[in-house]
């Protein structure tokens, strides 16, 4: 999984496996089916003398090239949704707690949790060594 948080690139999960690649994108799903064969010569064979490469990419060539016209082509499936904008079903969730006086779903403690494994983390970084949350004292001791 590659994290590309505040950055130009889309976050991208991809799943890799014997039938095919499976990406989850933020707004769409696609399937790359792949056939399980080698596709191209080993790149190995550039670092190969010329006396040992030649002779291999011919054959190579001779046992995997498919005939002219009866090249596989795999089909991908792709499924794209609507985009969806969770940050202004938040905002008004939070701007109706205030005109109704009703408590927000995420309030002060769900943040503070939310934050502590951040905290933690930071803590371990420079204490160089484990950390642990001790709920009666509400603090984080090594």
């Amino acid at each position: 999984m590659r994290l590309s948080l505040d950055t130009e690139s889309a976050e991208v999960t991809r799943f890799m496996g014997s039938k095919g690649v499976i990406e989850l994108s933020e707004f769409g799903l696609s399937y790359s089916p792949q056939p399980g064969v080698d596709l191209s010569p080993s790149y190995y064979s550039g670092s190969f003398p010329a006396r040992l490469r030649t002779p291999y990419l011919a054959q190579w060539h001779q046992e995997h090239d498919p005939k002219p016209g009866q090249e596989p082509a795999p089909e991908s499936l792709i499924f794209k949704g609507n985009d969806y904008d969770d940050l202004r079903p938040h905002l008004w969730n939070f701007f109706e707690a205030v005109r109704s006086r009703k408590p927000v779903l995420q309030d002060a403690v769900f943040g503070h949790n939310a934050a502590l494994g951040c905290h933690m983390a930071n803590e371990s970084y420079f204490r160089k060594k484990p950390v642990y949350w001790d709920s009666t004292s509400q603090s984080i001791k090594s």
